[in-house]
């Protein structure tokens, strides 16, 4: 019996150690499944994608959130080529070359590229990659966060920022009149590239055809390399800019061809498909017309947005450019009267302070500069008497018919004259710029020599005074 107890001993201790091995043995394998669904549940409860390809670019497995991002499940997908399902197909070739250059370890494991998904949207994605062995295989481990919405909101404020650019560029062009002839192709530039339009035109209504003249024009994309002759006229009364000028609203589509029944257009014209068109107008009037083609994405909102504050500024342009000539055409008829003019003008400022003379005003006073008469002062005029001013203050004109020895006027504001002689004048003196709501701006003096009347008036005086006498 004794032998029998000690030779079953070690036999108990041998099983016991063994159980107690296996007991651990068996908590540490639960507690490895613990830690795996607990990882498998991060995996697929974490926000951020994850992503494995094998050696030959082919998906091995990704995470719900990659599911999610790009509308594809993993069975559908797996085992099948990552780039061609995923990537844009510009960006083909280039991201293969990335993927092999990572893999062989001649890259940088960090990235940012551009995703296709199921429905056909663009995804941005920060990508950091490392290369792992799987039973003995190399694969790519690709961890990726979803950075759309950031890059959605970098490229809004910098499109914000070239906005306000233009927009700036273009309000300080309204201030410089020189640089008007340059506003549409100003305007144009802008347009074309905040839409990313290829074609493009900027006009405005002539006042006397009524055609619309396009003197900016962009055809990047001109059918056979032709390009129409600049500026280009367009009639406002049939065709598609006839319905715009009827309609006076913008009209945006990305689908032209069956939208506008555009019809024939020119051999030189390329074929729209997506079209942006705002018209400027001002009180109610059609001034002008900028008109977008092609983007090499769909027209939005945000363009129609743009472009029609840009014809907002665009059609002040043309008001102020139109006012700029007029003035200009004004100024030059008012130069040319007064150059030309028979009649002596004079002209003096709102505080009656000499301005200018004209050639028929100098040959009058037989002067050959109109420095003459610099410092002389209408208001202190010898003729001028008080009454006059009061006239002149209330705008009414005062006219006078007066005898001048020519080397006493204006009391030796005048050097003397070679003709020292009287001269007969009849002077109308009349305000500027009283009449509408144009501010006061100074005084004109026209000025007839009427000496030679008055002499002649003086001699038949003469010859009738000695007729009577002669007659008593």
């Amino acid at each position: 019996m004794a032998t029998s107890t000690s030779t079953t001993e070690p036999d108990k201790s041998h099983i016991q150690a063994l159980e107690e091995r296996l007991a651990a043995t068996e908590e540490k394998v639960e507690s490895l499944q613990r830690e795996k669904a607990f990882s498998q549940r991060l995996v697929e409860m974490a926000q951020t994608i994850i992503l494995l390809l094998d050696p030959q670019g082919r998906i091995v497995w990704f995470n719900p959130h990659f599911s999610e991002i790009t509308g594809h499940s993993l069975h559908e997908v797996i085992g099948k080529d990552w780039f061609s399902i995923f990537r844009l197909p510009e960006d083909l070739e280039p991201a293969r070359q990335r993927f092999e250059k990572i893999m062989s370890g001649n890259s940088m494991g960090h990235n940012f590229s551009e995703i296709l998904t199921k429905s056909g949207r663009i995804k941005n994605i920060e990508w950091h990659n490392v290369v792992i062995q799987e039973s003995g295989t190399a694969q790519l481990l690709c961890v990726g966060h979803d950075i759309t919405e950031k890059c959605q909101i970098e490229d809004a404020l910098v499109w914000q920022s070239q906005l306000n650019a233009a927009l700036a560029e273009l309000s300080t062009a309204l201030i410089h009149p020189a640089a008007m002839d340059d506003i549409p192709a100003l305007v144009l530039g802008h347009a074309c590239r905040l839409t990313q339009s290829p074609i493009g035109f900027v006009g405005y209504v002539d006042d006397q055809t009524g055609c619309l003249i396009c003197p900016a024009v962009l055809l990047r994309d001109s059918e056979n390399g032709q390009n129409p002759k600049r500026p280009m006229v367009f009639s406002l009364t049939d065709g598609l800019r006839g319905k715009i000028f009827q309609r006076r609203e913008p009209i945006i589509t990305n689908t032209a061809t069956i939208e506008l029944n555009l019809g024939p257009v020119p051999s030189w014209h390329p074929k729209i498909e997506r079209f942006l068109c705002v018209p400027a107008i001002l009180e109610e009037s059609l001034v002008g017309q900028i008109a977008l083609a092609n983007s090499y994405r769909d027209y939005t909102q945000k363009d129609l947005h743009a472009v029609s504050r840009m014809a907002l500024l665009y059609a002040l342009a043309l008001r102020h450019q139109q006012m700029y000539h007029t003035i200009e055409a004004s100024e030059e008829r008012f130069r040319t009267i007064f150059r030309e003019s028979p009649v002596g003008i004079r002209l003096y400022d709102a505080d009656g302070f000499f301005i200018d003379a004209n050639p028929a005003c100098l040959d009058i006073f037989d002067m050959e500069d109109a420095a003459c008469l610099k410092g002389s002062n209408l208001f202190n005029h010898p003729k001028i008497t008080k009454a006059d001013l009061k006239k002149l203050e209330t705008g009414v004109p005062v006219r006078v018919e007066q005898e001048y020895y020519i080397n006493d006027m204006y009391k030796g504001h005048i050097a003397p004259s070679a003709k020292a002689e009287t001269l007969y004048l009849d002077v109308t003196i009349c305000r500027l710029g009283v009449r509408g709501p144009s501010p006061f701006q100074g005084y004109l003096s026209m000025t007839h020599d009427i000496t030679q009347k008055k002499k002649t008036e003086l001699a038949l005086r003469k010859k009738k005074k000695k007729l009577r006498h002669l007659s008593s």
